[in-house]
C-alpha cells in the first residue's frame, strides 16, 4: 500500500500528517510526497522536513508536472491512498488493500460518525441505513446516496484507498493540473467503478481546512491559520499538531493548530 500526498507551501502541516501516519499505522506504508513551492522559504522548509523524516519508505518528488508525477506514483503501486497535506490520521488503521480491490474504494475518512456534510454550511447527510456489517468494517452502495453527499461520493482525494490499476486506467486519459481539477474530472467517471464503498465503522482520518492554497474551497472560518506564519515558525524549529479536542463528525472539520 502506498500513500500519495500532494503538498504545496505547507511543510509544517505535512509534518503533522506524516507524524500521524507513523503513529497510527499498524504497518509500514510507502509514502510518496509530490510537493511544490512558491518561494525560497517554502522550499527550505521542505528540505528541513526531509531531515525530520529521512526514511527509505518516504519518497520526496519535487513537482515537475502534476499530472505526470501523479500518474507515475499511482502506476508504481498496487493500492494507493490519496491525501492532501492538510489531512491527519487520528486513530489506528490497517492496510485495507483487499477491500479497496473488492469495492470502489476503502475510505479512511468515512464511518457512522461522519454525518456532517459541510461544516461551514452546517448541513448534514442522511445516515447510513442499508449497509453490510463485516465486523470491523462496513460497506454500502454509494449509488443509493446523493452523489454530492460524502456517502455517495467515491472519488474523494482525502483518505480514500484505491486499486491502483483500476484508478490508473481511468485517469491516464484525463487532463488535470491540480487536485481540484483531478477530483472534478473523476466525478464524471463514477460509472467505471464498483458501486460499493467500504470503511471502518468509525473514521480514522479527517481533513482540516484551516487555510486554503487555491482559494477555491472554504477554509479558516473557525480556526484560521496563515501558512506563511506557520512556515516561518517551522523554519525556526517549531513543530505542530492539531488540537483534536472535539468529536470527529465529518470528513472535513476545522481544528486549531498548536505547537507540539
Amino acid at each position: 500500500m502506498k500513500i500519495l500526498i500532494w503538498s504545496k507551501d505547507r511543510a509544517g502541516q505535512l509534518d503533522i500528517l506524516i507524524n500521524s501516519i507513523i503513529e497510527c499505522s499498524t504497518f509500514t506504508p510507502t509514502i510518496d510526497v509530490i510537493y511544490r513551492t512558491s518561494c525560497e522559504s517554502y522550499y527550505t522548509a521542505y528540505q528541513l522536513l526531509k531531515s525530520y523524516h529521512n526514511s527509505k519508505y518516504i519518497n520526496y518528488i519535487e513537482e515537475s508536472s502534476f499530472r505526470v508525477d501523479t500518474l507515475n506514483s499511482i502506476y508504481e503501486s498496487d493500492t494507493v491512498c490519496l491525501c492532501t497535506d492538510d489531512s491527519v490520521f487520528f486513530d489506528k488503521f490497517d492496510d485495507q488493500s483487499n477491500l479497496a480491490n473488492l469495492h470502489s474504494c476503502f475510505s479512511y475518512r468515512l464511518g457512522f460518525n461522519t454525518t456532517v456534510q459541510d461544516i461551514h454550511n452546517r448541513t448534514v447527510q442522511p445516515a447510513l441505513i442499508r449497509y453490510s456489517d463485516n465486523g470491523e468494517t462496513i460497506s454500502w452502495k454509494w449509488t443509493e446516496y446523493n452523489q454530492f453527499n460524502n456517502y455517495g461520493y467515491p472519488f474523494g482525494l482525502d483518505g480514500h484507498l484505491y486499486n491502483s490499476e483500476r484508478l490508473f486506467s481511468i485517469i491516464e486519459y484525463l487532463e488535470f493540473n491540480s487536485t481540484n481539477e483531478l477530483e472534478t474530472q473523476l466525478f464524471y467517471q463514477k460509472n467505471k467503478i464498483p458501486e460499493t464503498i467500504a470503511s471502518y465503522k468509525t473514521s480514522k482520518l479527517v481533513n482540516v481546512p484551516v487555510n486554503s492554497i487555491t482559494g477555491v474551497t472554504r477554509a479558516g472560518e473557525i480556526h484560521s491559520h496563515n501558512q506563511e506564519q506557520i512556515n516561518e515558525l517551522f523554519l525556526k524549529g517549531n513543530r505542530f499538531k492539531y488540537n483534536l479536542n472535539s468529536p470527529i463528525i465529518g470528513c472535513h472539520q476545522e481544528f486549531e493548530i498548536i505547537q507540539n
